[in-house]
């Protein structure tokens, strides 16, 4: 789909290993941040998706993309009451 560089981000190395057989660069999750703000150096992604539905990965795909770009959600949100931070992205906008 036009990606140039693909990040692949899991706590599980055994995950993170078929990822980087993919082609991707594979990350954990506590490194994935500070490691594509070096990467674009600043800029970040254009885009995320977050394949699980948990709380964590959500929040982590928005914080890893810029201002006015594009997380999808592909799966089922695993929280009934995931609290989405509107404030923080209307300030982004």
């Amino acid at each position: 789909m036009g990606a140039h560089i693909a990040y692949a981000i899991d706590p599980v190395a055994e995950r993170r290993v078929l990822a980087e057989e993919a082609g991707a660069i594979a990350l954990h999750p506590g490194e994935a941040v500070e490691m594509i703000r070096e990467a674009t150096k600043g800029r970040k992604p254009d885009c995320a998706i977050a394949v699980f539905g948990r709380d964590e990965t959500v929040d982590l795909a928005l914080r890893l993309v810029r201002a006015r770009d594009t997380v999808s959600v592909i799966g089922v949100q695993q929280s009934r009451r995931y609290a989405f931070p509107l404030e923080l992205f209307l300030q982004r906008a």
